[in-house]
This record gives C-alpha cells, structure tokens and sequence, in this order.
C-alpha cells in the first residue's frame, strides 16, 4: 500500500450507494485515494441485491464488481483462504 493511502472498512450499505450512485460513495471509493477493505459477505449481499432489487442480470453485476477498486485483491484473499481450506 503506498504510503498516505487510508484504509476504510466497506460495509454494504456504502458499497452500494457507491456502485448504483453517483454521490460521495462514488467519488471516494473511485478516487484512487484509500484502500477499501470488505468481506466477501458484503460482496455477496451486494450481487444479491443488485439481482434482486435493481434487476440487474449477473453478468451486469460481475462487470460491476469487477470495477471496484481492490476487487481483484478481495477475491485472490477469498481463493488463496480457500485453498488453504
């Protein structure tokens, strides 16, 4: 992590505002500035929801994920715990 960057604990909440608006969630989680920490329950409720209540298809919603900032870091953290298994 580059020095200067904080670290911030995503819940879903901020998570989807982030991903659906185009408000402050947006501009932080998009900036550059921080390093997002999440769970993949979080990740999961996101996709759930997006499904269900935006009638987003999945392939929509995995492009979406897919964009966030430190997405790929979550999902090898989730593949190499699981390997480990």
């Amino acid at each position: 992590m580059a020095s200067g960057h904080r670290v911030l604990l995503v819940d879903a909440t901020v998570l989807y505002s982030a991903l659906v608006y185009r408000g402050i969630e947006n501009r932080v989680l998009f900036s550059g500035d921080h390093v997002f920490v999440t769970t993949e329950f979080v990740v999961s409720e996101i996709r759930r929801v997006l499904v269900t209540k935006r009638g987003l298809s999945r392939s929509e919603v995995e492009r979406m994920i897919k964009l966030m900032p430190g997405a790929p870091r979550a999902q090898r953290l989730h593949q190499e715990e699981s390997e480990r298994g």
